[in-house]
């Protein structure tokens, strides 16, 4: 931690005066919908769980954690050699961004879930190729096999790998008495890269625009996403299904203009509509054939994502974006929680999957409580607990008024309460920020 330096007493006496300003005109009133300012969810715990695991688990350079409730960052911390600029394989996580372009190119009348492959693939328009939708290949439901060497060469373009796949055909299964039979589009969910490959190249066609171009133009670029690409020598034939590498903070953008209906800083990058359906069961009922052990053993997809928690209605109450190197992006659309875990190495979901879901755990039991006041910084009995920084007695009173003088003018860590950008979260640094905040905090109490 670096402090200030100690203000001097008419530096002080000139601040505390201004704190008397703004106590009498009540600056930062509250705007009456979401996170109230001068409130934050008490998140501290997240620290040591995080640093825990790091130590448990030395395979993993470093770690991020973003957790935004209603569009406001509530934590945001960086491990090991990571920090807010760290670039990572994000694996099948890259599904989410992947699959909502094709919802884009719904809402731009290109084309929809229903649409036959065919419709826009040659090779795709006989047999029972041609009952392949694109829903189905968004969903894993298209009865492509899993995976094909096509999806991941360097030689081909979008158009020839695909046209490979095609020449593959549907996944067969053996049944007793009939041998080899292809399983039909529509009839069993299996996990892979294939199906999601083929959607790109519908994307492209429908288009008419090279597929990485198209996929930066209509998601990444507008939906805050400027540090994700795919990996270079690779966009003739992008990874659709696991290729784009990104960083936390993006991919908390991204998830976040899903949770908002599809705004993103007042422009619409998709429709309410297709918000929805990303997040709506699109498997129904058919059986889960081939589904990853990292993941809850009876979750359904929606367009990209893994739906793995819903309410007794079936509406789902957390979804996921996962990737095998350990990357994790959820939604709660109930608490309004977005999260993002960014690890990355090569068993990284092997060893970090009951992590994650610990993590989800604690904060929707932190959520759940409720928020709490920046401003309420003294324990009860009237002594300042320890770092990592402010948690009181659950009131704001003249007490914290005066540990928070005492802890600005000493350097203590009770009055770290800014983040970088002027958000109440610690930033490691004392400085007037964090003084104006407090008494704006202290001013509005939280509703």
């Amino acid at each position: 931690m670096t402090t200030s330096t100690t203000p001097s007493r008419s530096v002080l006496w000139t601040m505390t005066a201004s704190a008397a300003c703004l106590l009498a005109n009540h600056a930062l009133a509250g705007s009456g919908t979401g996170l109230q300012p001068g409130c934050t969810y008490d998140l501290r715990g997240l620290t040591p769980l995080m640093e825990q695991f790091l130590t448990a688990n030395p395979q993993f350079p470093g770690a991020g954690l973003v957790i935004q409730v209603d569009g406001v960052a509530v934590y945001e911390r960086y491990f090991g050699s990571y920090n807010e600029n760290t670039v990572v394989a994000i694996a099948s996580a890259t599904k989410t961004p992947t699959s909502a372009l094709l919802l884009a190119l719904q809402d731009d009348g290109l084309l929809t879930l229903d649409s036959t492959v065919g419709a826009f693939i040659p090779e795709f328009r006989s047999g029972n190729l041609a009952q392949i939708t694109v829903r189905q290949c968004v969903s894993h439901t298209s009865g492509l096999p899993a995976n094909n060497p096509a999806i991941s060469s360097d030689t081909l373009s979008l158009a020839q790998a695909v046209q490979q796949i095609a020449g593959v055909g549907l996944r067969r299964v053996f049944v007793p008495g009939q041998g080899l039979v292809s399983v039909l589009p529509g009839t069993d969910f299996c996990y892979g890269g294939v199906s999601m490959h083929v959607s790109g190249r519908v994307a492209e066609a429908a288009s008419g625009v090279p597929y990485a171009q198209l996929l930066s133009q209509r998601i990444l670029l507008p939906s805050g996403m400027a540090s994700t690409f795919f990996s270079p020598g690779t966009l003739a034939n992008p990874r659709i299904a696991g290729g784009l590498n990104s960083t936390a903070r993006d991919y908390a953008n991204f998830l976040q203009m899903i949770a908002d209906d599809g705004v993103r800083n007042g422009v619409r990058v998709l429709s309410e509509t297709a918000c929805r359906q990303l997040l709506t069961n699109q498997t129904g009922t058919v059986p889960l054939t081939c589904t990853p052990s990292f993941v809850y053993p009876d979750a359904r997809y929606g367009v990209g994502i893994w739906l793995e928690r819903t309410d007794e209605l079936g509406n789902t109450t957390q979804a996921s974006g996962i990737g095998a190197f350990g990357f994790n992006g959820w939604i709660d659309p109930q608490r309004r929680v977005v999260g993002v875990l960014m690890v990355s190495a090569g068993n990284g979901f092997q060893d970090s999957g009951a992590f994650a879901e610990q993590i989800k755990a604690v904060v929707r039991q932190r959520v759940d409580a409720g928020p709490r006041p920046i401003a309420d910084i003294v324990a009860i009995g009237g002594e300042p607990l320890p770092p990592p920084g402010p948690a009181g007695d659950g009131l704001v009173t003249g007490d914290d008024f005066v540990a928070f003088v005492r802890g600005f003018v000493v350097g203590s860590p009770i009055a770290d309460i800014v983040r970088i950008g002027g958000d109440p979260a610690p930033d490691g640094r004392i400085t007037g920020d964090d003084f104006i905040a407090f008494i704006n905090a202290f001013a509005t109490g939280c509703p």
